[in-house]
C-alpha cells in the first residue's frame, strides 16, 4: 500500500516480510524501477529517493512511533548519501 504523506514523501506499507534482509529486497527493486529521468513539461528531471524503514510486530505496534522512527532513518540515510 503506497500513501502520500506530505509534499514530496510518502508512506509504504508492506505486509507479511520475513526479515530485514527480505525488506531490503523489496527495497532495492523499488530504488531500481525509480532510476532515471522523467520529463516535466519539456524538461529532464533526474529522479532522486532515500527512504527510511521500521520493522515491527503485528501486535502492540504504535503507528506514530514508527512514523517517527522512519522519519529519522530517512534523515540518517540523507546524512549518509542521497539516494540511499
Amino acid at each position: 500500500t503506497v500513501s502520500r504523506f506530505g509534499g514530496d514523501e510518502f508512506m509504504l506499507f508492506f505486509d507479511r516480510i520475513d526479515d530485514e534482509s527480505h525488506l531490503e529486497s523489496l527495497l532495492d527493486r523499488i530504488f531500481a524501477e525509480l532510476q532515471g529521468e522523467v520529463d516535466v513539461a519539456g524538461h529532464g528531471l533526474r529522479i532522486q529517493a532515500s527512504a527510511g524503514a521500521v520493522l515491527s510486530k503485528v501486535g502492540g505496534t504504535d503507528v506514530d512511533a514508527m512514523i517517527v522512527k522512519a522519519d529519522l532513518a530517512l534523515y540518517k540515510a540523507k546524512e549518509l548519501g542521497k539516494n540511499g
